[in-house]
């Protein structure tokens, strides 16, 4: 098989046609889009669609490793005793939430715009 034969796509004999055609129908037109196959058939469905969850059990979360904190070096062995770890020392475990409620916005102390006024002013003089 020559470099250009790999090259090529497509279906060399009608069996690609047929399976076409037993999947979608004979009078089905191809179109593009997402499909999936509910109850057997193929249905259209939007780029975002997400399929419903198989299993509605309940999500149990197991508890944490053990391991030694850092700002204390007490060995911290449930998610409780990590929580109150960070509440008792004042610490906040960064992952995947927002920052920016936790941010404390540097403000300007009071009086500077004034002071600025009043060295300009008697600079100016």
């Amino acid at each position: 098989m020559s470099h250009e034969d790999k090259l090529k796509t497509g279906a060399a004999d009608d069996s690609y046609r047929d399976g076409i055609d037993r999947i979608f129908g004979k009078d089905h037109k191809t179109q593009k889009g997402r499909y999936v196959q509910i109850d057997g058939k193929l249905v259209k469905v939007d780029e975002d669609y997400v399929p419903p969850s198989k299993n509605d059990a309940p999500y149990v979360i197991s508890d944490i490793e053990p391991y030694k904190s850092v700002a204390t070096g007490e060995y911290i062995t449930t998610r409780s005793q990590h929580r109150d770890m960070l509440r008792r020392n004042g610490l906040l475990e960064v992952g995947n939430e927002d920052m920016s409620k936790h941010i404390k916005k540097d403000r300007k102390p009071k009086g500077i715009k004034e002071a600025v006024i009043r060295a300009y002013e008697q600079h100016r003089r």
